[in-house]
């Protein structure tokens, strides 16, 4: 085995060798070993590991991806199953394809010139565009770097410090209003939100955690703080999420009241789970109900 380059990681490799050759098996239809070996060859560092320390990483790719077609190759050998590394983007894998996808043709780049680049077979980047696959971190980095973008992009987590929406209209949106079913869907149980109240020195715009509790929502703060001082205010509550990468995104408006919450049965009990936990850190005790009396929302489908 040649020596470890720094920042290579062995089972990101293995992964990768390990999609190339269930991509192999189900589209070319190879044999379990011969597409192992197509694929050592075909992505870099594969020879560093033999075939045996690969399948049980195939294994572990074969439930993902199979297409329901018939058995390809022999049985897989009765090995441990490994435990891959976490793999980004297995939240919405199918996402990732197309953004690599359209920010590759944004830059005018071929898929050989991609995969060159990232030090990947073109193979493999196909398998990534074209299949709801995963890649593990060090793949997704260097993906990253060749697109000239970041993995955070890549996974419409927007990770640039700038503001989203730098990038044009997709070619058919549709612009949808969210019904109240909806939008409390797109708010799930917690997360980041603003609150916006109106001061005698004009309106107040403030991001804070909340989690949504028994039809409301709850948030905390320290005394004396600017959220804290929406207490007994009519109040906006509005929170979004917008993916950049494919120009698209949703945002929900809630209108309602704000109260302190002093029952501990409301606030830290056994069903509030893990949040809100206010990011900004600090001793925030003020626990604050957000009582809904209206709720609209908006989506750009694309």
């Amino acid at each position: 085995m040649s020596q470890k380059e720094p920042g290579r990681f062995m089972g990101d490799e293995m992964q990768q060798v390990a999609s190339c050759a269930v991509e192999f098996m189900t589209r070319d239809r190879m044999p379990r070993v011969a597409a192992i070996e197509a694929a050592r060859r075909a992505v870099p560092h594969g020879t560093d590991h033999d075939t045996r320390s690969i399948e049980p990483w195939v294994d572990a790719e074969l439930p993902a991806t199979d297409t329901g077609g018939p058995a390809v190759g022999p049985p897989p050998a009765h090995a441990p199953r490994p435990h891959p590394p976490a793999r980004a983007g297995a939240a919405d894998p199918g996402d990732l394809g197309r953004r690599v996808a359209l920010r590759r043709e944004h830059l005018g780049l071929s898929r050989d010139q991609v995969a060159e680049r990232a030090g990947m077979a073109p193979g493999y980047l196909e398998y990534l565009e074209t299949r709801p696959a995963v890649i593990g971190a060090a793949g997704l980095l260097r993906l990253a770097a060749a697109l000239d973008t970041t993995g955070s992009e890549l996974l419409g987590a927007g990770g640039r410090q700038l503001p989203p929406g730098r990038t044009p209209a997709a070619a058919r949106p549709r612009l949808e209003e969210l019904d109240d079913a909806d939008c409390w869907a797109h708010l799930s149980d917690h997360g980041i939100g603003r609150l916006a109240y109106s001061t005698q020195q004009g309106p107040v715009v403030l991001p804070v955690n909340y989690r949504v509790r028994d039809g409301a929502l709850l948030y905390r703060t320290a005394a004396d703080s600017a959220p804290s001082r929406a207490i007994g205010r009519q109040i906006a509550f509005e929170a979004d999420h917008v993916d950049e990468a494919l120009s698209r995104g949703w945002s929900v408006l809630v209108l309602g009241s704000a109260e302190q919450v002093f029952d501990p049965a409301e606030t830290d009990g056994p069903s509030t789970g893990t949040g809100p936990t206010p990011w900004a850190g600090g001793t925030r005790d003020i626990w604050i109900r957000v009582d809904p009396e209206r709720t609209s929302g908006r989506a750009i489908r694309t």
